[in-house]
Parts: C-alpha cells; sequence; structure tokens
C-alpha cells in the first residue's frame, strides 16, 4: 500500500497515561509498566466504507506480540470504547494463512503479531485524539495510531492497547458473516454467494434492499473469465472458466472481514494446466475484493502470443429487476442496459478508462482493477450488451450488462509472482460523481 510511516516513542504521548482511565470499571486489565509508542500513517479515510489495512511492519510496537493480548479502541465521548477489528495472518509470499480448525484458531491468539500480518478495522470506527487531561494509572502498554488522508489531509485515531494478562472482551459486532452450509458471505449491504462446481466463481449477488431484512433479487447470471490468444504463436485458443479445476482452500470468518482462499488452474492443451492462481475473496460490510496472486514460471512469450483475459460479470434478465446503468470517467451520461449494443457502447470498450460504476434503485457497484506496478499487463473497461449474442457457459443465453475489464499484454510477463485485487464497492446512497471519486482516493491493496 502507498503509505508514508513515521514512528516515535515516548517522547510522542505525554498526555497518554491519562486517557487509560477512561477505559469502563468494568473492563479488567492488569497493570504493568506502559511502553508509550506512536504511529502516523498516511491512509485514505476521507470515505467511512473503506476498510483500514495496516501491515504489522508498519506497527513496529506491536511486533512479536501475541495476536490475543491486542485489543483496539477509539476515543469518543471522553472514553476508549473498543472497535472491531481483526488481526489476519500472511507469508512472506503474500498468502493469508487460515486456521482449519477450531484447535489452530485458539492457537492464533497465542502467535506473535509479524510483520506480514495485517490489522484490519473499518475507517468508520476512527474517533478523535485522546484528551490529554484525563488523569493518571495506566492500566495496558498502548500506541496511538494517527492516520491522515493524503487528499483531503483528514485525521483521525484508533489505540492499540497490549493486556499482560486477560484483555477485555472484544468489541460486540459482526460486519461480515460467512454461511458455510451455501458458501455465501453476508452483510447489512450485500449477499453473494459462489458456484459449487467453480469456488472461484461468484453465481449470485444481492442487494439488501434498504430499510428491510431481505434481499432483492439476483443481479447475476454468473461470472466470467474468458482467455484467448495464439499458443505457440500460431495456433489460436480460447478457454473459459469450463476450463478451470478450482478447490477451495479454507474460510476465516472474522468479525471485520470474511477472507475465502480458493487455488485455481487453466486447462491449457491436453492435460497441459497453467499455473496456479491463488484467488482470495476478501468481504468487508460495504465491498468484496477479488485479490489474486500469480506464479509465472516461465516466460510467458515464449510460447504465446496476442493473450488476452476478460473478467466480466453477466446480469441476471430477470423482469423484476430494475433498469440499471453503467458509468466511468469517460462516461458520465451513463449507458442505460437494455440487452442492445450500439456505437456507444462499443466506444466505452475504446475508452481507456480503468473505473466504472454500475447503478440501479438500490445503490451503486463502484468498480476498479488494481495492478502491480511490476505486473505489467494493460487494463481497461469492457462492456458486451447484446442480449442475441451467446456466451457460454452461461446459464441465461445472451448477455445483458456483461461488463468488467479487459486485460492485455500477458506475453510480456517473465517468471516471476504477480498480483492483482479487483475491488467492488456496495453503496446505497451515493452519487455518480461521489462514487468516481471514491475510487480514485480508494486504499491501494497492492504495491
Amino acid at each position: 500500500m502507498n503509505r508514508i510511516i513515521n514512528t516515535t516513542g515516548k517522547r510522542l504521548l505525554p498526555a497518554i497515561l491519562a486517557a487509560f482511565l477512561a477505559i469502563p470499571a468494568r473492563v479488567p486489565c492488569e497493570a504493568l509498566t506502559p511502553r508509550l509508542e506512536g504511529a502516523s500513517i498516511r491512509y485514505p479515510i476521507s470515505s467511512p466504507y473503506y476498510p483500514v489495512v495496516l501491515q504489522g511492519r508498519n506497527l513496529p510496537s506491536l511486533l512479536n506480540v501475541p495476536i490475543g493480548k491486542i485489543r483496539f479502541f477509539t476515543w469518543k465521548r471522553s472514553r476508549l470504547t473498543p472497535i472491531p477489528f481483526q488481526i489476519d495472518r500472511r507469508d512472506r509470499h503474500g498468502r493469508f494463512l487460515i486456521p482449519r480448525n477450531d484447535a489452530e484458531r485458539l492457537e492464533e491468539g497465542a502467535l506473535p503479531f509479524g510483520g506480514d500480518d495485517e490489522c484490519v478495522f473499518m475507517a468508520a470506527d476512527l474517533g478523535s485524539q485522546m484528551d490529554p487531561s484525563m488523569g493518571a494509572d495506566p492500566h495496558a502498554a498502548a500506541t496511538q495510531i494517527e492516520l491522515t488522508d493524503p487528499h483531503s489531509g483528514r485525521k483521525g485515531w484508533v489505540y492499540a492497547l497490549v493486556f499482560d494478562e486477560t484483555p477485555p472482551a472484544a468489541a460486540a459486532g459482526d460486519y461480515a458473516i460467512y454461511d458455510s452450509g451455501a458458501d455465501a458471505i453476508e452483510s447489512d449491504t450485500y449477499r453473494i454467494a459462489f458456484s459449487r462446481e467453480k469456488p472461484f466463481l461468484v453465481d449470485r449477488l444481492h442487494w439488501r434492499v434498504a430499510g428491510t431484512v431481505g434481499f432483492s433479487p439476483d443481479l447475476a447470471d454468473t461470472m466470467k473469465v474468458r482467455h484467448t490468444g495464439k499458443l505457440f504463436h500460431q495456433l489460436d485458443f480460447t478457454r473459459s472458466e469450463a476450463d478451470c479445476r478450482s478447490t477451495l482452500l479454507g474460510v476465516k470468518d472474522g468479525p471485520v472481514r470474511v477472507i475465502r482462499s480458493t487455488s485455481n488452474r487453466v486447462r491449457i492443451i491436453l492435460q497441459v494446466k497453467s499455473p496456479t492462481i491463488r484467488i482470495d475473496y476478501i468481504a468487508y460490510p460495504f465491498a468484496f475484493f477479488m485479490d489474486s496472486v500469480v506464479r509465472i514460471p516461465f516466460r510467458i512469450g515464449a510460447f504465446f502470443s496476442d493473450v488476452k483475459t476478460r473478467m466480466t460479470l453477466d446480469g441476471n434478465n430477470d423482469p423484476s429487476l430494475p433498469t440499471f446503468q453503467v458509468f466511468s470517467p469517460s462516461f458520465l451520461n451513463g449507458l442505460t442496459i437494455n440487452g442492445k449494443m450500439t456505437e456507444e457502447k462499443r466506444a466505452f470498450n475504446q475508452s481507456g478508462d480503468g473505473k466504472l460504476v454500475v447503478a440501479s434503485p438500490y445503490g451503486k457497484l463502484l468498480i476498479s482493477l488494481q495492478v502491480a506496478r511490476d505486473f505489467p499487463i494493460h487494463h481497461q473497461v469492457y462492456l458486451m450488451d447484446d442480449l442475441t449474442t451467446p456466451d457460454p457457459p452461461e446459464g441465461i443465453p445472451g448477455q445483458l450488462g456483461n461488463v468488467g475489464f479487459m486485460t492485455t499484454g500477458w506475453e510480456q510477463l517473465a517468471r516471476s509472482t504477480y498480483r492483482m485485487v479487483l475491488t467492488v464497492y456496495m453503496i446505497r446512497d451515493i452519487s455518480v460523481g461521489e462514487a468516481l471519486r471514491t475510487l480514485r482516493e480508494a486504499p491501494a491493496f497492492v504495491p
């Protein structure tokens, strides 16, 4: 993530000891010699819908502390109040280390917070800076984390406390919930479910209808991933999700986000398969991200040319659904989804835009593709809206607002590991202009 970090020691908070008196008396704490630390981090917080994802290396005062001893608080109404947070472990290759059973979940709390691990909370839970006029008596070691938005200059604070003995109960609340029976993730904003045969595929997407406990009809026909190009620079090939082998590796259901990991390979020709592609779905209360790590063991251009990959979600042709429109920075007046392709819609595919918004009475889907700087592919928005043109495999013939991204330049890849993240925010009350700005200023999850 693109952020500037400055950490300081005891000189940072001359009055931080006082603030611990604000912890409610019912919270059991063990007194110890306080370690007073601070971290000042540039991070996008202009939207309450953003998750805040900090790596352990950004918080050196918490490194090697047992994960279960850490709690996060915010300063609101003259007191420290616990907030939902979670710490998720990653290995040095960036892969999530997901507990496989109850024993491993219990053991995770005793493991040290590492430099590659991630601490996560929501920007909406940030508070103000502690009041330095409060009394004395420390209860726990503390780190003040000050976040400054690089676009607006807005600031927000949270406080990480380390408890020597039994920490207080974690904050109540669960922003996203995993339904293992349906292989679905649900929040107060949406419900997303996955294919049983191909676990990396989204095949159901619903808005939660504002003001109710119910959901909209399914918005999706199916998610599509299509690969085309030339093998040995001569033989045309086309591959789809039908040529993929996908395995669900594990799920971690935390209070802030659900992490759902899959391992995937694509059949290239005969029994020859692509390198393994790790795809993690990371679901927050207002967003879900498709985080892909691709290991390339050879130079793609030695065997392939003209390689293109299309990642899209085809719409459901359900007459009970309202009309949808698609917007991008070059198409601020919007394109109506009606199953009829037009010259203007073809021009959308030539715009070179890298962000798009799908709008309906339910709310807006804010979609972007973040590609690591060392990943030399090009991506741009894509739309096919033609009910007379089939695109098998699909559940509903034709394409109704089949929208997403086209990527090219794969033949430039050398032997290495690459990462990209498809981000989808789902926000009800936001204008198109605000939606595009939210995408522009959103946190970057790949370096």
